[in-house]
């Protein structure tokens, strides 16, 4: 059994209101942190040799999104 490294993810959001106008800015993993979500230790190949295989998280995405209300 092993355990993964702790790790820190910063999600930021920066919000506009004018009237009936709401805009945000925003963005999610900001510093693009590299983090394993799962891994699975197992022989794939002829060699035998015992490999870590592990799925990461969402790298950085960032966004706009506009309400409008009526």
């Amino acid at each position: 059994n092993e355990k993964s490294d702790s790790y820190n993810i910063l999600n930021i959001s920066f919000k506009y209101i004018y009237k009936n106008l709401e805009i945000s800015i925003w963005s999610k993993n900001f510093t693009n942190t590299k983090y394993p979500i799962r891994a699975y230790t197992f022989v794939l190949d002829p060699t035998y040799t015992i490999k870590t295989y592990k799925s990461f998280g969402e790298p950085r995405t960032i966004g706009i999104t506009l309400n409008f209300k009526i």
